[in-house]
């Protein structure tokens, strides 16, 4: 498996040390891992990505960001994470990267002007 790299290792140490809310593991979130991975949305190799997901979409999570291209920031994985929270009864999962949160942001900004 490739670690993420420097950069992006300290900036998720430096939002845990900042405190950030921290899920636990339990048995729901391990079986829409594994309802995402019999599905084929990912293989076993990316069981953890699958987790993450799954953690997010049981957190309500408003929005995963992500500079994962291959399993995260791909509409057709999107669609497929998606079809299973659908068949699940849970809500939709949201994927965007950095840049498009700050044009969010940016564009949130200019409509307060």
């Amino acid at each position: 498996m490739v670690s993420a790299p420097e950069k992006v290792q300290d900036l998720l140490q430096r939002v845990i040390d900042y405190g950030c809310e921290r899920l636990p593991m339990n048995e729901e979130i391990e079986q829409l891992r594994d309802a995402y991975l019999a599905s084929g949305v990912v293989t076993i190799n990316y069981a953890d990505d699958a987790l993450h997901v799954a953690h997010a979409t049981l957190a309500r999570a408003d929005v995963i960001l992500s500079w994962n291209f291959k399993h995260f920031v791909n509409p057709s994985r999107v669609k497929a994470f998606n079809g299973v929270n659908i068949s699940q009864s849970y809500g939709p999962i949201i994927v965007m990267t950095p840049s498009d949160i700050n044009s969010v942001l940016e564009e949130a900004s200019e409509d307060e002007k």
